[in-house]
């Protein structure tokens, strides 16, 4: 605040009538101050703006822009405007009604200090005053865009100490202009960020069309901060924030503020508030509204917790168990009746029953899981508008676009998919590696995906990938991955890559898809005889055991001999390849008989 005496405006007049009294604020774009109509001897308060911006035509529209969207509301919650012109020297000055009372950011953070919870009381009934003056204002085609606590001011009316204000429409947008020609020129555009980043939307954030609901998003950061003293995404960096508020779930309430005394029903509404997809918000603010009203508060939609799921939806899953426990009820005479009809005793037949009702329990239990998550036209959408930014090359709002899927759809494979896709195209190659193994392990379809077997195989050749890209395809894809893995054995500069490759092929498919002229590669042997030696099971070295001896080469004959008398358990007097003993025997005698 300037003191009167400091400023070269006060006591001039501006436009004819308005006489300046005293400075009351100064801000980027102008100055306020306190004046008196010379003929009504009222004080309003006037808006000054800066010389130089006056002289702007994109400020001046903004201005104006104020100007006519505020006298096209008619509101008590409404700060209103009564006139608007330029002075003698070409500045633009608008008329309102005088104020006096703090601000809200004022009354949450006094003296610009950490924040404090005003109580849900307070807090609802001040909101309840912002969202009848946004409906009002929606109700005109107007959006505030900017709406913020240092927007809002408290004064004392008939009795009432906390008596709302809604102000500055300086960046609002005219959705119904009127006829005037000024007001159909659109001062906004798609791709352009206006706002206060730690009240903005995700849909501004990322330059997008704002529509009322990006003043609910606000109002509902603003509810947060008032309930809590703190607002949910806090952060020195603007840009970190914004990408917070598109990719980040908010904390819950009573996790930030304990001792707030926060009802469940009011934690709903806000996160209902605060979502990240517009179309899963109030859809007006008198839907909002209706919220708040403590009669329908604890009607509000099931919270939404991290990663964008609903934990009211804990309820489908207790109702698919009651199904589930239900089927098993009605099959478990069944399974035992049959188990007895064919000649089992009363006890095999009790625990063979148990067997298959487990059996039953987890084939239906894995049956409800791939229920749960059925796809959606709506994700189809949004994912063919994500491939669309992709193949523009567009990644910054791809990425932005899918952190916001990945919080609602965490299950979708072609979300985790997609993310593959843009980090092989950022360059960041490990990490498309995890993303397609979640993709793979959620759809086993997406093995034959020609795109995530090209990028994979691309990575064969690179030092840092090289490892991690013939893992996923020998344990992820699999079968569909043999030739990849076979050219990879044959052909990949990487020793380790190689045989790496070698050993998955023949597990997938046998040695004689590596064979050159009827002769394992070196890669291919050294595998085989390793899994000879070191396999887990008798059945598994057996495996390697028959595939060395198909290749008819005497060389593995030492190979073959030691398998064969292998011994271990009690006293070290147990053959631990008795499973393969008559097979190495006669194979050990056929090659060395052979010239």
């Amino acid at each position: 605040m300037e003191q009167p005496g400091t400023d070269p405006l006060v006591g001039r007049l501006i436009g004819d009538r308005y006489q300046v009294l005293a400075p009351l604020g100064r801000g980027g774009m102008g100055a306020v101050y306190r004046v008196e109509h010379t003929m009504m001897k009222k004080e309003l308060a006037l808006k000054l703006l800066h010389p130089e911006l006056s002289r702007l035509d994109e400020v001046a529209k903004r201005f104006e822009r104020e100007a006519e969207a505020a006298a096209r509301l008619d509101h008590p919650n409404i700060i209103g405007v009564t006139d608007f012109g330029r002075t003698a020297d070409g500045q633009l000055f608008l008329v309102m009604e005088l104020l006096n009372g703090p601000s809200l950011a004022q009354l949450i953070r006094p003296g610009g200090e950490a924040g404090r919870p005003l109580g849900v009381q307070r807090s609802v009934a001040i909101l309840r005053q912002v969202l009848r003056a946004l409906d009002a204002a929606h109700a005109r085609g107007i959006v505030h865009r900017d709406l913020k606590p240092d927007n809002i001011v408290l004064i004392e009316r008939d009795g009432e100490p906390d008596f709302v204000k809604l102000l500055d429409f300086g960046i609002a947008k005219i959705t119904s202009p009127s006829n005037d020609s000024s007001s159909k020129e659109t001062l906004t555009q798609a791709g352009v960020v206006f706002g206060t980043p730690e009240y903005l939307s995700p849909e501004q954030a990322m330059g997008e069309e704002a529509d009322g609901r990006a003043d609910l998003y606000a109002a509902g950061v603003m509810l947060f901060e008032m309930l809590t003293g703190r607002r949910p995404f806090e952060s020195a960096s603007k840009v970190e924030i914004l990408s917070k508020h598109l990719t980040v779930p908010p904390p819950r309430m009573r996790d930030v503020a304990p001792d707030a005394g926060i009802p469940d029903a009011l934690e709903r509404v806000v996160e209902r508030a605060l979502a990240k997809k517009r179309e899963e918000r109030f859809a007006s603010a008198a839907e909002f509204l209706s919220a708040l009203d403590g009669k329908t508060l604890s009607a509000a939609r099931p919270a939404v917790g991290a990663g964008g799921a609903r934990v009211g939806a804990g309820g489908g899953g207790r109702e698919a168990l009651r199904q589930i426990a239900a089927r098993l009820e009605r099959a478990w005479p069944y399974l035992v009746q049959r188990a007895r009809e064919v000649g089992v005793p009363w006890p095999r037949a009790f625990v063979g029953g148990i067997a298959a009702a487990l059996a039953l329990m987890v084939l239906l239990m894995i049956l409800v899981r791939r229920d749960a998550h059925p796809p959606t036209p709506e994700l189809a959408i949004d994912l063919k508008r994500v491939e669309a930014l992709l193949a523009r090359g567009e990644l910054v709002p791809a990425r932005a676009a899918l952190q916001q899927l990945l919080g609602a759809h965490p299950e979708s494979a072609r979300v985790r998919y997609l993310f593959g896709n843009l980090d092989y195209a950022e360059g960041d190659r490990e990490r498309a590696l995890g993303d397609y193994r979640d993709a793979l392990k959620l759809d086993h379809h997406l093995r034959d995906d020609a795109i995530l077997r090209s990028n994979v195989r691309a990575m064969l050749e690179r030092r840092n990938e090289g490892m991690g890209a013939v893992t996923l395809l020998a344990d992820d894809v699999g079968m569909p991955a043999l030739a990849d893995l076979v050219a990879c054995a044959k052909g990949c500069k990487d020793e380790r890559v190689r045989r790496r490759a070698a050993e998955a092929a023949i597990k997938l498919g046998g040695p004689q898809l590596l064979a050159e002229e009827g002769k394992p590669t070196v890669e291919v042997s050294d595998a085989l005889e390793e899994k000879l030696r070191t396999g887990r099971s008798c059945k598994e070295r057996k495996a390697a055991a028959l595939e060395l001896i198909a290749t008819g080469d005497k060389r593995y004959v030492p190979a073959l001999k030691q398998a064969r008398d292998r011994s271990g358990g009690f006293l070290g007097l147990q053959s631990v390849n008795a499973c393969m003993t008559r097979e190495l025997n006669e194979a050990i005698r056929r090659l060395e008989a052979e010239k």
